[in-house]
């Protein structure tokens, strides 16, 4: 026998899945962000401004830099954080680099690899799956 849910149900098994992933994504990113001293965002737009206040509610912040393509931002100050091209990621050392931009975020590895980061170093973080929504 075939079961129908009403719209309840299945709204209330989309929302309980739905935490569950965010969940999981948050253990990834506290996971990822515990082992470094310091991150840069790579996305200084509302995914990167909304992931850093995020981590600064959860007292993970070890943010030292925004980075972004949009040569526009560069030099900007976001929350107190410097935003910095890309080509200024050497600079800053050995640091864990936060991808904040879904869109985007397979050519902002390839451009990251090119620019000589390391696989290890970058973290992909899918902010509307992993952030609260109140963000």
């Amino acid at each position: 026998m075939l079961a129908v849910l009403d719209s309840a149900e299945m709204y209330e098994t989309y929302r309980k899945n739905t935490e569950v992933c965010k969940k999981e994504n948050q253990h990834e990113l506290f996971k990822a962000v515990d082992g470094w001293e310091k991150n840069i965002i790579f996305g200084a737009g509302s995914d990167g401004t909304n992931l850093q206040a995020y981590l600064k509610m959860q007292n993970r912040d070890r943010t030292e830099a925004f980075c972004d393509n949009a040569k526009e931002k560069w030099g900007l100050s976001l929350n107190g954080v410097e935003v910095i091209e890309p080509s200024g990621l050497k600079e800053k050392g050995d640091r864990l680099v936060i991808v904040a931009s879904k869109l985007h975020s397979s050519e902002i590895q390839e451009q990251l690899t090119g620019l000589g980061v390391e696989a290890e170093r970058v973290f992909v973080c899918d902010v509307g799956r992993t952030i609260p929504s109140y963000l």
